[in-house]
């Protein structure tokens, strides 16, 4: 089933030949395709040191002004020109005043007025400057100088006044229509653009990046690249170099050939909208090897139904069931927002999973007959008990009688729990031991799901030894210490009912003393209440026995745990030591057999005779013991200690 969510995707490691001018647009095709892991050929090549290095320190650079420092010098500037521009509204304002009191044809020569100027740092403070308009007339340039210097070294601002009247109202209008509209205008404008901006400066780090994991032939002008890709989407991978190829203008076209490599390809996974949530849990904890069975598809499965097992209430679960809902139906819109809070992109990220979880827990909730804390009467209990008024006076509680306020007939409640246990004094002693039993069951079927699917990944990479030392050591350890618990559950929940719980055993207890291999005898024990408990559904040779005294469960039990607990611990020591042993032993083996392959060739160099065909040339003989022989020896015991480690 490779290909699909059961197993990861088949991987090739492919060579890519690119050339210079067409390398940057291939890269960026390949990014946007996310089907490319690329290797870097240069590990040894300081990050400092590499082609595109400048290129690198660039997109840094620019992507800390847009963080940063150019946003704020943007509003800085803006600000600093709102602040003029009211400056000179007022300038304006002030000298069509003076000139109207005064007369236009009473002013002579140049005019020029200047308004007082103050750092605009004050402002950052919050700090207001109170400020002057005045105005100076002066004949002559010589005059104009003097008057601009000296304004100048008192820090004032100049402004023009045109000798018009007309010219300075057009001028006002001017600056009243120019002062927010053109600040409202940039910032929408710079705010619409930024994340764009930010995301392709990011794009093209990334691509800077990968370049520099290439090698470079520079004789034939082109860059060497290597990369895992999936088998099935080769054909999109060669798509994209030849359109990134027709983007850059390039005549020759890139050359991309699969290779032959024993290197382990890592894990991809085809996921979608649905899948990526649980797929994301299980790689939290671990990622699967390449080609061994997923687990996230059973995750899909188990993560809400084990939560909802948790969970177990109809009211609040149907609250959670439609808050996930509505989040599904509305995704188009909540991903459209680009929201960038972290929590809330948790929950939307996971509404799938929320949603599901809420329709578990409903399920859950009816089973414990829950439902905002509260229990529903749907079928009608079987039970009906009855008192006196004056029941309670004597006592605060009484406990119902099986053989005369249970109708047997009807039997049961059919779905969860009867709901006369919402009225119990013993309702959470109850529930709780039934929710732990229920937790038991659950969390060893999980377990034995998870070292079946073990079985699976042996079988498929042949890996007998595996299957013969670690799965069916494993199977038979988990089956005859806690598969057992879990027989005895539902074994305990057929043979008593009703009206011989008293009788029944501790489960908890009953497993520990099979642990100390602590039995009771059967009979009256000294000291105890002697007093017997009659049950028609007790086998025959444990009727009539005292309940305290009630050790066993079946004959011949402390016989069949005892063989089940041998065997069980048995398991452990083949699970830890068969394997390394055998990996050793093998070792042991090739070695022996190299050995023996170099004396022959030495053997051959001195006397100066040709080997038989039917032999090995002493060439090759060199070469395996002094190569391969060593590499497969460093790899042999790294892998034996390996082993060890992972078996204890």
């Amino acid at each position: 089933m490779s290909g699909s969510l059961f197993r990861s995707e088949e991987m090739s490691l492919c060579q890519i030949f690119l050339q210079s001018e067409a390398a940057y647009a291939c890269i960026s095709q390949l990014g946007e395709l996310g089907l490319v892991q690329f290797k870097d050929l240069n590990p040894d090549v300081n990050a400092f040191q590499r082609k595109f290095v400048s290129e690198i320190l660039r997109c840094d650079e620019m992507e800390r002004r847009l963080k940063l420092r150019e946003v704020n010098t943007n509003a800085e500037a803006l600000k600093r020109n709102f602040l003029e521009l009211s400056e000179l509204k007022e300038v304006l304002k002030k000298t069509q005043v003076f000139f109207q009191e005064h007369g236009q044809h009473n002013i002579i020569g140049d005019a020029q007025h200047a308004l007082g100027h103050q750092m605009m740092t004050l402002y950052h403070k919050g700090d207001g400057i109170h400020k002057s308009v005045f105005i100076i007339f002066f004949q002559g340039d010589q005059l104009k100088s003097r008057v601009r210097k000296i304004c100048e070294g008192f820090k004032a601002t100049l402004y023009p006044c045109p000798e018009n009247p007309q010219e300075r109202n057009e001028m006002l209008n001017g600056v009243l229509n120019q002062t927010k509209d053109h600040r409202n205008r940039v910032l929408v404008g710079v705010q619409k653009e930024i994340t764009a901006w930010i995301i392709k400066v990011k794009k093209i780090k990334a691509i800077y990046h990968t370049l520099n994991m290439c090698n470079f032939d520079l004789s034939h002008n082109s860059l060497i690249a290597e990369c895992w890709c999936p088998v099935m989407a080769l054909e999109d991978v060669q798509r994209g170099l030849k359109h990134g190829t027709e983007l850059s203008g390039s005549t020759v076209p890139c050359i991309l050939h699969r290779m032959d490599t024993k290197e382990t390809p890592p894990t991809y996974f085809i996921t979608n909208k649905f899948t990526q949530v649980f797929q994301d849990i299980v790689d939290a904890y671990g990622i699967a090897t390449y080609q061994e069975v997923n687990p996230a598809l059973y995750t899909i499965i188990s993560f809400p139904f084990l939560f909802a097992v948790m969970f177990g209430d109809m009211g609040h679960g149907t609250i959670m069931f439609l808050f996930g809902l509505s989040l599904v139906l509305m995704e188009k819109k909540l991903i459209s927002m680009k929201v960038k809070d972290e929590i809330a992109n948790t929950f939307i990220n996971g509404r799938y999973i929320i949603m599901m979880m809420g329709a578990f827990s409903i399920y859950t909730g009816f089973i414990y007959n829950d439902i905002f804390s509260k229990s529903l009467n749907l079928f009608g209990s079987s039970w009906y008990p009855y008192y006196k008024n004056t029941t309670f006076v004597v006592q605060k509680s009484f406990v119902l009688d099986p053989g005369t306020m249970y109708d047997s007939e009807k039997g049961p409640y059919p779905l969860g729990l009867d709901p006369i246990w919402n009225a119990a004094t013993n309702k959470i002693t109850y529930t709780n031991s039934f929710k732990m039993k229920l937790s038991v069951i659950l969390g060893i079927s999980q377990m034995t799901l998870g070292v079946l699917l073990s079985l699976v990944n042996h079988v498929y990479f042949k890996r007998t030894l595996e299957a013969l030392v670690e799965f069916i050591p494993a199977l038979l350890f988990l089956l005859c210490l806690f598969g057992y618990l879990v027989g005895l559950v539902f074994y305990k929940w057929f043979l008593f009912n009703q009206k011989c719980t008293q009788c029944a055993p501790s489960l908890l207890i009953h497993f520990i003393n099979m642990f100390l291999m602590k039995y009771q005898p059967v009979g009256n024990l000294p000291g105890t209440n002697t007093t017997t408990f009659e049950c028609r559904e007790y086998p025959k040779d444990l009727e009539k026995l005292p309940c305290s005294s009630q050790t066993v469960f079946f004959n011949n039990q402390q016989m069949i745990q005892t063989i089940l607990l041998v065997a069980g611990v048995l398991m452990a020591p083949i699970m830890l030591c068969v394997k390394p042993f055998v990996l050793r032993s093998r070792h042991n083996t090739k070695e022996r057999r190299k050995q023996g392959l170099g004396a022959v060739s030495e053997r051959a160099l001195i006397h100066q005779e040709e080997i038989p065909d039917n032999s090995v040339n002493h060439k090759d003989v060199d070469v395996e013991v002094e190569g391969h022989a060593v590499h497969d020896k460093h790899e042999e015991e790294v892998e034996v200690t390996y082993v060890v480690i992972k078996q204890v």
